[in-house]
């Protein structure tokens, strides 16, 4: 009786253990290639535009033009929005900068 249980327990075991290891896997499968499928399908669109107007600190009641304009450089932007970080550019933009003012932002 008791080689009987134990292999009953053992099949047991065996089932439970390789429904969670392929189950495991097909749902860790699952949700893996879905996540890569959407980051492939988004195919970024790389350009060069004018980076934020950033206005250096400045001391209170200073009127210089330094402290009332900014500057502005090119940068890598995805036209398509895939979310990518600007670094991961295969485009190269002029290194140019020009003046702003805080309401061209």
């Amino acid at each position: 009786m008791n080689k009987i249980i134990s292999a009953w327990l053992g099949i047991i075991i065996i089932v439970v253990a390789a429904v969670l290891l392929f189950g495991g896997v097909f749902i860790y499968n699952y949700f893996w290639q879905n996540s890569a499928t959407l980051i492939i399908n988004c195919k970024p669109n790389w350009t060069c535009a004018w980076g934020p107007c950033i206005i250096p600190p400045c001391a209170p009641g200073s009127n210089s033009s330094a402290c009332t304009n900014g500057s502005q450089v090119m940068v890598a932007v995805d036209l398509n929005n895939c979310g990518l970080p600007s670094s991961t550019a295969k485009i190269a933009c002029p290194e140019i900068a020009r003046i702003c003012a805080p309401s061209a932002q």
